[in-house]
């Protein structure tokens, strides 16, 4: 069981929690979700290939993120999914916030950090990831447009340039 908050169309609180997995979301209703850009040096993106065991987009690429749970707010939660997905302790204060968009059913928050790690450190928890990989923006976009990467939380070459800035990546 993962219980969430739920949210109205302007972003606040309901008061109502459901389970994530058991429970639907109604017409007006919307859940928290967060992803993260994690850039290295040489201006590459972390993406993950989700765990074939998923229930949704089995075997697609994704940057790495999930649903805030009840009582976290969007920072709680990047920092949360990152260290259960690969292993890694982010500090919110290395980060930067590149944007939020609104779906159906979800508020998305993306974040960005940069992120010098050989691949082999990382620690993939195996329900969540099957594997990962650093790749250059162009590489990223073509994955989405070859229907082998998430939609969810896409960043655009200029939002991706402007993060590299915010985290002064050269």
């Amino acid at each position: 069981m993962e219980l969430i908050d739920i949210y109205d169309k302007d972003r606040n609180k309901t008061g109502k929690v459901i389970d994530r997995f058991k429970d639907e979301l109604e017409v007006g209703e919307f859940a928290l979700v967060v992803g993260t850009l994690l850039i290295n040096s040489q201006k590459q993106l972390l993406i993950s290939k989700r765990s074939m065991k998923k229930a949704s987009y089995p075997g697609y690429w994704e940057f790495i993120g999930g649903a805030s749970t009840t009582g976290e707010n969007s920072k709680d939660a990047i920092i949360r999914e990152v260290e259960e997905e690969i292993g890694i302790k982010l500090k919110i204060e290395d980060g930067v916030f590149v944007k939020s968009i609104k779906t159906d059913h979800l508020h998305k928050d993306l974040w960005a950090f940069k992120l010098d790690i050989n691949l082999n450190e990382l620690h993939l928890d195996e329900k969540e990831v099957e594997r990962v990989k650093w790749e250059s923006i162009d590489n990223v976009i073509k994955l989405r447009e070859n229907g082998e990467m998430i939609e969810s939380c896409m960043v655009t070459k200029e939002e991706y340039e402007t993060s590299l800035k915010k985290l002064n990546i050269k």
